[in-house]
């Protein structure tokens, strides 16, 4: 059975999800390494693996055997027994020097990095290319579209919740009358504000739809048009939004 290979994607050229340009993002407030992103292509894994690791490895217990050998051949098993305790301690201090340079070696790896690796293998399969594509200039123009993506985020949230807010002090401070003066209520007050509910439809709508066209799950921030008119508070629902003219969601009783 064939694998399904994701849609190859041109960061360069076009705008990619929110959620990828949020790694892309945070890989350049890290901090990136410009001649280590020029000098290795491929991004390796941060583990801290050094020079010779595997015969240093081999030297602490090879080591310590050798001088026992030696001991035992010229003064024999009393020669071996007391060269022990030295023999010990020399592998001990061959080990912890190289678990010393593994660490120091990680550390350095670890900041040299800055989360490069991981955040180009996940891109390069979510974008459909292969690591060495995922250039520092593919990472800072990602950054550049999320810092334009996010604006227009934040500029949305605000405007609705100023919307939200003026149609909620409107309703609350303003009880429309009949024409004998009496407080109007029930359906009758539902028809008295249409004006008011038409004009706050349509700036919500404007805040929502007038966006430049860019590739970002929408899902927290905007409720498809639903059929239901009113909400369980018997308000009518704002067009395009989930709430009602109150500031209620959707399936929610009047709060105010």
């Amino acid at each position: 059975m064939a694998m399904l290979l994701p849609t190859r994607r041109d960061p360069l050229n076009d705008v990619m999800p929110y959620e990828l340009l949020r790694v892309a993002h945070s890989l350049i407030e890290r901090g990136q390494n410009e001649r280590y992103w020029a000098q290795v292509p491929i991004p390796k894994r941060p583990v801290g693996q050094v020079r010779f690791e595997v015969m240093r490895q081999v030297a602490t217990f090879a080591v310590p055997l050798l001088g026992l050998s030696a001991a035992w051949i010229a003064y024999g098993l009393k020669g071996a027994l007391l060269a022990l305790p030295g023999a010990w301690l020399v592998g001990f201090l061959l080990d912890m020097q190289l678990d010393r340079a593994i660490n120091q070696k990680h550390l350095r790896d670890i900041k040299i990095d800055a989360g490069r690796y991981r955040a180009v293998k996940w891109l390069s399969e979510q974008m459909g290319v292969r690591p060495e594509e995922v250039t520092l200039d593919v990472i800072r123009k990602m950054d550049r579209d999320f810092v334009i993506v996010q604006r227009i985020i934040d500029e949305h949230i605000a405007q609705v919740a100023a919307n939200k807010k003026a149609a909620t002090t409107t309703l609350q401070g303003h009880r429309p009358l009949n024409h004998s003066g009496y407080v109007v209520s029930g359906s009758n007050a539902l028809a008295a504000n249409a004006a008011h509910e038409a004009e706050y439809a349509a700036t919500a709508d404007l805040a929502y739809n007038d966006t430049p066209a860019f590739h970002t799950p929408t899902t927290d921030y905007y409720i498809p048009h639903t059929e239901q008119e009113f909400n369980l508070s018997g308000l009518p629902m704002i067009e395009g939004t989930g709430i009602d003219i109150h500031g209620n969601m959707l399936g929610i009783n009047d709060q105010f």
